[in-house]
């Protein structure tokens, strides 16, 4: 390489200045989202739906949130579970202390395959599994219509 082709070269470099500097804020700004002060989350739960008996049944998978965390409501034939939890959890010992929050939203819309009696819906909640119970709705003995010859 000769003295032109390296001040060709060095007259280039100047994009490339400050790439150590943007490497460093990159990995600064990394840092702070995988720190442990800093744990939000949103998802959409994994479900199960089936048949049982004379109902169609719903399991979500809800871990780490309480009963009073969820929502659920019924509307256009959807089922639809939503969810928010927020957790403070602070730690103290003789030469250790710890600050954690946790913050995360949940929401799920699920088309019921078949229509059900809203009236008599039942939920429960175990060991951060959402189970609703929907009774199907029971179907009527239907009408037989005439049709009318017209004149």
């Amino acid at each position: 390489m000769t003295n032109k082709d390296f001040f060709i070269f060095s007259e280039n470099w100047g994009v490339f200045k400050n790439l150590k500097e943007d490497l460093a804020l990159l990995e600064n700004l990394l840092k702070d989202f995988s720190s442990p002060q800093l744990a939000s989350f949103s998802f959409s739960p994994s479900v199960d739906v089936y048949e049982k008996d004379n109902n169609l049944v719903v399991e979500v998978d809800l871990p780490g949130f309480r009963p009073e965390d969820i929502e659920i409501e019924i509307k256009n034939n959807h089922l639809i579970i939503k969810g928010e939890v927020k957790e403070e959890k602070e730690q103290k010992e003789k030469n250790f202390w710890q600050k954690e929050r946790r913050y995360g939203k949940i929401q799920r819309t699920i088309k019921l395959p078949l229509a059900v009696d809203e009236e008599k819906a039942e939920a429960g909640f175990k060991n951060g599994v959402l189970k609703i119970i929907l009774p199907k709705k029971e179907e009527g003995g239907g009408k037989k219509i005439n049709i009318k010859k017209e004149k």
